[in-house]
């Protein structure tokens, strides 16, 4: 069986995965990213913790309708990056802060 990342990575166009800085959690990431690179798939590192989690802004709705539909959906979807931006800057900000304060 091939192993999950080099199978990501052969499928993918793009792979973004989070930054654990200690080990041994960066070891996965290295591997990711040499099978990426393998693959000539770009590979992206990000801080998730400086990242805001859309449920802490969005409100999930409330599935009235009898048609079957498992959707999730929400309110509060920007339809435009800036404004989903402007919405979560407070939010962005405080968690940059508490990652620098550790």
């Amino acid at each position: 069986r091939t192993p999950d990342h080099l199978t990501l990575a052969t499928r993918s166009s793009l792979v973004v995965t989070d930054e654990p800085f200690v080990s041994p959690f960066t070891t996965l990431v290295d591997k990711v990213e040499a099978a990426c690179n393998k693959a000539n798939v770009e590979c992206i590192r990000v801080d998730g913790s400086c990242t805001v989690p859309p449920v802490q802004v969005l409100t999930k709705r409330r599935n009235n309708s009898n048609n079957n539909d498992n959707q999730v959906k929400y309110d509060g979807v920007s339809a435009k990056a800036f404004l989903w931006q402007k919405k979560t800057e407070r939010l962005r900000d405080s968690h940059l802060k508490a990652a620098m304060d550790g």
